[in-house]
């Protein structure tokens, strides 16, 4: 099962009211669009690192529904919004960044800490 792969290798991962406090510990990161699927529900993949940090903190994002932005960036200091959209039953996470015009809109975050370079399948 690919979870388990990916999960031996993972360092530590975050419960949602873990994360806006997570991604104020990678401001100003160097950010790269890693990877993007259609399938399984469209799901995005950005990896920030930081030259005194060892490790990479992976952004995964499932359901996505809105990107805009470029696909790197050298300082990125992303922050996260939560809402309810009670009419749909959905929830909608919010990963933005105003000063670097940084925007995307899914339906859940997961974080990810390792200091292993790996490639998503998300299968």
């Amino acid at each position: 099962m690919e979870w388990d792969r990916v999960h031996k290798q993972v360092d530590s991962t975050f419960s949602p009211q873990q994360i806006p406090p997570v991604l104020r510990q990678w401001e100003a990161s160097e950010a790269k669009l890693w990877h993007y699927t259609i399938s399984l529900g469209r799901r995005f993949a950005i990896r920030l690192s930081r030259d005194d940090k060892e490790e990479h903190l992976y952004i995964c994002c499932l359901g996505c529904d809105f990107f805009c932005g470029k696909f790197r960036y050298n300082e990125l200091t992303l922050t996260i919004e939560y809402s309810n959209n009670e009419m749909e039953d959905e929830h909608l996470c919010v990963l933005h960044d105003d000063e670097n015009s940084f925007e995307l809109k899914c339906r859940s975050v997961l974080l990810l800490i390792t200091d292993k370079l790996f490639s998503f399948s998300f299968e």
